[in-house]
């Protein structure tokens, strides 16, 4: 239950169909199917949040503060990878002995380990994991525990084989597109660097934005005024990763511990420049805090820890998180838009590209 309590990570999707949260038919229609048929291949289905096996899909147990609240379950049989490897090693053995052979072909050790695959997984119990999702129907967004490219895949799959929408996921490009109208391959790539002239040819947007957000809170005393929600402090923290793919030497530079960004090896990165792409966040407003790992290439947020908040229960903490989860993007997206306004207007990013060179520059002196 991560979006109801401790840490979430999670990413964001776009429905720009949108659907009721109310209608249930097709996640009642696709319920996770009993364990006793598992076979060799894994096997899916839609449950509530409460339980990996709870399928009493109701608008009761699924639709929370009018947020549809529902998880993914996966599940399939694993061998163990050193029960495999020990049960093929004696099937080895045995038949080295019996045959009088000192060692046995790629070929004769694939078709061993075959063999044992076929006949212990159907003893393995079902591993069960589940992907959750929460959907807010007044943004249209579907808020998932997708980290990684194979649970991306899944979810969508899953989740448009069910109700026959479209899911886009938020990325630097949609919500450039979505939120500004802007099609980021019309802006060409720089620099941030005052060493380096050519600039690496890669997805390049979202590591540039994350950059610019270190530059704004160490030069543009990192706050932000939203409207309706007050001033918001930013500041970056370790672990980061910077990442430049061009080029000889080390590509990537992952700085942890103590203060990773007042550190020579950032300042040396940048003048080399590698981008951030990975950063911890924190936001702040009065004396409410939030922390998150944020992945610029995918707008991923991990391990995002949430203000404290009131000592609720039930469907009012749901609620509250929810809301401090969408406060959270909400400071983040408004930061890319203010980014994005600058970085499309060619007279004010070539003044302000002149001001990170500077920056850059400046950032020698620490160490």
């Amino acid at each position: 239950m991560a979006f109801n309590e401790k840490n979430v990570s999670f990413k964001m999707f776009y429905i720009p169909e949108g659907m009721d949260p109310r209608e249930l038919k097709c996640f009642q229609d696709n319920v996770a199917p009993p364990l006793t048929i598992l076979g060799e291949d894994p096997v899916y289905g839609w449950v509530t949040s409460r339980f990996l096996l709870d399928t009493n899909i109701t608008e009761e147990n699924v639709v929370i503060s009018g947020y549809l609240y529902l998880t993914l379950m996966k599940a399939e049989r694993k061998i163990p990878k050193a029960l495999l490897k020990a049960e093929c090693k004696l099937e080895e053995i045995a038949i080295m002995q019996a045959e009088g052979k000192e060692f046995l072909s790629r070929k004769e050790k694939s078709a061993i380990k075959k063999e044992i695959s076929t006949r212990l997984l159907p003893q393995m119990p079902p591993t069960l994991t589940g992907i959750e999702m929460v959907y807010d129907p007044i943004d249209n967004i579907v808020f998932a525990e997708c980290t990684t490219d194979k649970q991306t895949d899944a979810f969508v799959n899953q989740f448009e084989q069910t109700t026959g929408k479209k899911l886009i996921p938020l990325t630097p490009e949609s919500a450039a597109v979505k939120r500004n109208n802007i099609n980021i391959k019309d802006i060409p790539i720089c620099s941030f660097s005052p060493d380096v002239e050519v600039p690496a040819p890669e997805d390049f947007f979202g590591r540039e934005f994350l950059t610019w957000v270190c530059f704004f809170c160490e030069t543009l005393g990192g706050i932000i005024d939203l409207e309706n929600a007050g001033q918001f402090g930013i500041m970056l923290d370790g672990p980061i990763m910077l990442v430049n793919t061009s080029g000889q030497g080390a590509h990537v530079t992952n700085l942890k511990q103590g203060m990773p960004l007042a550190s020579r090896e950032a300042t040396i990165s940048l003048l080399g420049d590698k981008k951030l792409k990975q950063a911890k966040m924190i936001i702040a407003r009065k004396d409410e805090v939030w922390e998150t790992q944020f992945d610029a290439d995918e707008f991923i947020f991990r391990s995002t820890k949430l203000p404290k908040g009131e000592m609720l229960t039930g469907e009012s903490k749901f609620q509250e998180r929810m809301l401090f989860i969408q406060g959270l993007t909400h400071v983040v997206l408004s930061l890319y838009d203010r980014f994005l306004q600058v970085r499309y207007d060619d007279e004010k990013w070539t003044k302000m590209l002149a001001d990170i060179h500077e920056w850059v520059k400046e950032r020698k002196a620490f160490k």
